[in-house]
């Protein structure tokens, strides 16, 4: 499996990052602490792993979610995001099951 997707302009996304964009798919999740507390405890990440990898999405512009001055915003994909969504679709399995072997191992 590949290390990186290359997505524009010599950006890429890690795999983890790549399992992100799969878990957030086309929901509107509440909140971005929610979807950390959920990846943390489904995949053993610490949570400043989680937020960093949100950090680095988006600033590439693929999610967007609340700063603190706007409580209440969603966690969602952009539109940028939900483009690179598409393209992870057709490797979605090979990505999920790499990090499943990697919990249960």
């Amino acid at each position: 499996m590949r290390q990186t997707l290359y997505i524009e302009s010599g950006a890429t996304l890690s795999k983890r990052e790549s399992l992100l964009v799969l878990e957030i798919d086309r929901d509107k999740i509440d909140s971005a602490s929610m979807f950390v507390d959920y990846i943390s405890q489904s995949y053993g990440f610490s949570k400043s792993t989680v937020w960093h990898n949100l950090v680095m999405l988006k600033a590439k512009g693929i999610v967007d979610f609340a700063s603190k001055a706007e409580a209440g915003k969603p966690l969602s994909l952009t539109d940028k995001g939900l483009a690179v969504l598409s393209r992870l679709a057709r490797e979605k399995h090979e990505i999920m099951h790499e990090f499943e072997q990697w919990i249960y191992a």
